[in-house]
Formats: structure tokens, sequence, C-alpha cells
């Protein structure tokens, strides 16, 4: 089992940019997680107080990216991954 990498870039308009970015440099990563738990709806009744819940959880879910971590990955993935996020 490999870990997740998770960047969480600075708004969400960067995330599809970034995603983009990555996939023109021949990384497969991904933005992870499309809602917030808050938004799933056979969460919502179990939630001790819906109306705010997961405060921010919505705005994290629209900027997490998740890079690859699989066995595939070489240096110079990891290199190209470290060049495109930083960029």
């Amino acid at each position: 089992v490999y870990g997740r990498a998770p960047v969480l870039v600075r708004d969400e308009a960067a995330r599809p940019r970034l995603l983009s970015a990555l996939s023109a440099a021949g990384i497969g990563a991904t933005g992870s997680y499309p809602d917030s738990i808050r938004d799933v709806a056979d969460v919502l009744p179990h939630l001790a107080n819906p109306e705010h819940a997961c405060d921010g959880g919505r705005s994290t879910a629209r900027r997490i990216v998740t890079l690859p971590t699989h066995p595939f990955v070489t240096r110079a993935d990891v290199a190209r991954m470290r060049h495109t996020v930083v960029a």
C-alpha cells in the first residue's frame, strides 16, 4: 500500500491549472476528493451539527491534488512533479 502525497493549492482556480500542467508533464495526478464530507448525502444524517460540520471541507476538497506514489514513479517523475508544482 502506498500513501497519498497530497498538495493543497492556494485557491480553487489553481487546481485545474496544476492538474493540466502535471498531465502535460506526463504525471497522472488527481483531484482526490470531488466533494467535502459535508456534501455526501449518506453521511449528513450522522453529523452532530450538519449546519456547521466540516467548516473548510469544501474549500479543501476543491483545492487538493494528489500526486502519484506507486512503484512505477521514477526519480525523473519526482523531479517533474517538483518542478511543475513549484512553478
